[in-house]
């Protein structure tokens, strides 16, 4: 049983970690479908297990057969108390053309991402004529079968299906193809990264950009929520533009933020933002280099930073030579 028990744990994580699929709803490959001869423009919530969202993730497609041309609305419904279920989304398709066979299942693109959270259900309503056959189901009583109610009724937002009629012993002909969610990450170069690093100089101005964070997910890009978690004195985060900028006069030395983009889901991703602050008019000192005299510019504190301008045989700066230890600092000085 142990074995029988691992073997399943690792297909699960398989499963999750390749992007597979799942479908809930209706078995469409059996068949038996037909016409009940439910009254037209009826709404219905399902409150049958297997048509509920396992986990919190997407729908890619949805699946039904159909008896009639018209307008067809797939749902998701959230429950809230007792018998009231809120509207999440839904995708409105219109049916233009009635298979030859009766069955034969239609896959339906929907146009803009649909998030389900645990616990969801699915839900569809049509206007005129009855579109979703059923078929003949064990599916007993006691909350589990669908409420219907006419479609003038569900208008949108919370809903009290109470109301309506309830109905069961029957399995309908709707199912969505749906995938777990994925976290976010972050992105600097098209490579994915867990920190970002930059240096600036101390004479920055007010209100400046230092750097554009970049947050991706697989499953939606536009719902992500990124926001800074570290409360700065000098920097401050827009979380429209996705920009960190300076809010005061900035001082040398090291600055670690933290960046958090989180998704529809809650999962969440941190990347760490490392500011290094030089200074603008670095101080000089005579040293001796290579045996000869030099004017030595010191860029930067604290000093562990290890950039020098070295001029040699003077101040001419033509002859300076730089140099730097640390990969942060591509274009700290230009003197050439």
């Amino acid at each position: 049983m142990d074995n029988h028990l691992n073997a399943l744990y690792i297909l699960v994580c398989l499963k999750y970690a390749w992007g597979l699929e799942d479908v809930v709803g209706g078995n469409l490959s059996v068949a038996g479908f037909r016409s009940l001869g439910d009254t037209e423009g009826y709404g219905y919530l399902a409150t049958t297990p297997e048509y509920a969202f396992p986990y919190c993730g997407t729908i890619k497609r949805w699946k039904v057969r159909v008896l009639d041309v018209g307008t067809l609305w797939l749902q998701v419904w959230r429950p809230q108390k007792v018998m009231n279920y809120r509207l999440i989304q839904e995708t409105s398709v219109y049916i233009t053309e009635v298979p030859t066979s009766s069955e034969q299942v239609i896959s339906i693109a929907t146009p803009e991402i649909i998030h389900f959270d645990f616990g969801d259900v699915i839900g569809w309503k049509y206007k005129k004529k009855e579109l979703i056959p059923s078929r003949p189901s064990p599916s007993v009583a006691g909350g589990r079968g669908f409420w219907r109610m006419g479609g003038s009724n569900i208008s949108g937002g919370q809903v009290n299906w109470g109301l309506g009629e309830f109905v069961y012993g029957r399995q309908y002909a709707v199912s969505a193809v749906i995938s777990q969610n994925t976290p976010p990450f972050f992105v600097n170069d098209g490579r994915r990264v867990s920190a970002y690093s930059v240096a600036i100089d101390d004479a920055t101005d007010l209100h400046r950009s230092v750097v554009i964070i970049q947050a991706k997910d697989a499953d939606d890009n536009v719902t992500l929520r990124v926001s800074m978690e570290t409360e700065s004195f000098y920097f401050q985060f827009n979380e429209t533009s996705k920009t960190i900028y300076t809010v005061n006069w900035l001082r040398t030395g090291y600055y670690s933020l933290t960046i958090q983009a989180t998704d529809p889901c809650g999962q969440s991703v941190s990347a760490y933002v490392t500011i290094t602050v030089v200074e603008s008019n670095p101080t000089t000192t005579q040293e001796m280099f290579f045996g000869k005299p030099a004017i030595v510019w010191k860029v930067g504190l604290p000093l562990s930073l290890g950039l020098s301008v070295i001029c040699l045989g003077g101040i001419s700066l033509y002859s300076c030579v730089q140099r730097k230890r640390g990969r942060m600092f591509q274009t700290a000085l230009d003197l050439y």
